[in-house]
């Protein structure tokens, strides 16, 4: 009954101790719902906007961290509860915890995919940008951010292999091509996923690779370590192969017990 009469009250509750009342928000989110308490904080954010100088806009301010601390800890309790308001969310995240965002836009699907890039191109959120892209199958696009963007070739690598595409690898090596520094982060990472030899004939002559001499020795142990390394499977597969194969030798060559044959002579009678 206490609950049923402060419905309507949220704001009060708010103002005389935020955090205690948005616990208590968040765990009685059954009887006083997200719809309730987001649409009360929501109007009190508008009711200070409309107050003149920096007055209103400390007040809005403060009502919309109040409304993200509330729906941020009603995610962690509940993701599907208020899940109207995860479009909302984002906003909320991307101005005054980024650092949260990207574990929501992971585990949300109830939020448009443009929109939610929008708000993150708006506030240059890079790696969210890029997960989003991802999502919605712009794959090309989210490649030219990790390069242009963060300039980081493992993130790029790891990237397309998760994609699967060919033609990304072409696409990668070939804005690689820019920047001596990209095409040499490249040639450290690339080996255990494409053939090096294939990036080594794209390199422009006369191109200056720092510690190219470094990198290409690398590439040629770790080319020696990988053969080695096949070669050892293939040695145990064809030692299986032998074993298995006596194994089957000798209980083909196994005497049929007599018991045995009398039982199979009594079935062709």
């Amino acid at each position: 009954n206490l609950l049923s009469s402060v419905q309507d009250k949220v704001v009060l509750l708010v103002q005389l101790d935020s955090q205690t009342a948005i616990s208590l928000l968040v765990d009685h989110s059954d009887k006083i719902t997200p719809a309730m308490v987001v649409s009360q904080l929501r109007e009190a954010a508008s009711k200070a906007a409309q107050l003149q100088g920096g007055l209103g806009e400390r007040g809005t301010l403060k009502w919309r961290m109040w409304l993200y601390q509330y729906l941020h800890q009603l995610f962690e309790v509940n993701p599907n509860a208020g899940s109207e308001f995860h479009p909302l969310q984002i906003e909320l995240y991307a101005e005054f915890a980024p650092k949260f965002l990207m574990n929501f836009l992971t585990s949300s699907n109830s939020y448009p995919l443009e929109l939610a890039f929008k708000i993150c191109e708006g506030k240059n959120l890079v790696q969210e940008m890029v997960f989003i892209l991802g999502r919605m199958g712009n794959a090309r696009q989210a490649l030219h951010l990790i390069i242009e963007k963060l300039a980081d070739i493992p993130q790029a690598i790891e990237f397309v292999r998760r994609q699967g595409d060919d033609e990304l690898w072409e696409e990668l090596i070939t804005m690689s091509l820019t920047s001596p520094r990209m095409v040499g982060s490249l040639l450290e990472s690339i080996g255990s996923h494409l053939n090096p030899l294939h990036l080594i004939h794209r390199i422009p002559l006369g191109m200056p690779i720092p510690n190219l001499r470094d990198r290409l020795i690398k590439i040629i142990t770790d080319s020696r370590t990988q053969a080695s390394l096949i070669q050892g499977c293939n040695d145990i597969l064809k030692a299986d192969r032998v074993m298995l194969l006596e194994k089957l030798h000798n209980d083909a060559r196994r005497a049929v017990p007599r018991a045995q044959q009398n039982f199979s002579k009594k079935i062709n009678l």
